[in-house]
């Protein structure tokens, strides 16, 4: 015997709201931030802050950022953002504390991209990441992201 379907209307009204939860969305409350992210939403008396960091890029149109290089990729990418920290705008302890969250290889090209999130006291932040891309060989093809500096002491 099929059964009908539900409607949506009906499936709704079974659902239940069992809590409010909150995220952490790119800062907390306790956080101090630079100046260049001051444009943000205050809601819910000041818990709730909504901006996007900034997004620094670093490459070069007809050349590497580093030559080939063996080995593990997410270590090289975490290496390499560690070693960029300052012109990413962001402190090398903010790199070394981040997650990898994703690592991939396109097997037409062989190119790898590497992503990392930002994590503040063990909780990932929303809107914030890092990424490497490197080629087949391990030469950095470009990296870029959007970490927030944070000043935690």
């Amino acid at each position: 015997m099929l059964r009908r379907p539900r409607s949506r209307r009906t499936l709704f009204r079974e659902l239940e709201t069992l809590e409010t939860r909150r995220m952490l969305a790119a800062a907390a409350a306790s956080v101090s931030l630079p100046g260049e992210f001051t444009n943000h939403v205050e809601e819910d008396k000041g818990l709730i802050r909504v901006f996007t960091p900034k997004y620094h890029v670093l490459g070069h149109i007809d050349s590497f950022l580093t030559g080939r290089r063996g080995g593990d990729r997410g270590a090289m990418a975490r290496d390499y953002l560690i070693s960029q920290a300052e012109a990413l705008g962001v402190r090398p302890v903010d790199i070394e504390q981040a997650t990898l969250v994703h690592r991939a290889t396109e097997t037409d090209t062989g190119i790898t991209n590497v992503i990392f999130r930002q994590k503040l006291n063990g909780i990932l932040i929303e809107n914030t990441h890092m990424e490497v891309n490197f080629t087949r060989f391990g030469e950095v093809i470009n990296a870029g992201g959007n970490f927030i500096p944070l000043d935690t002491a």
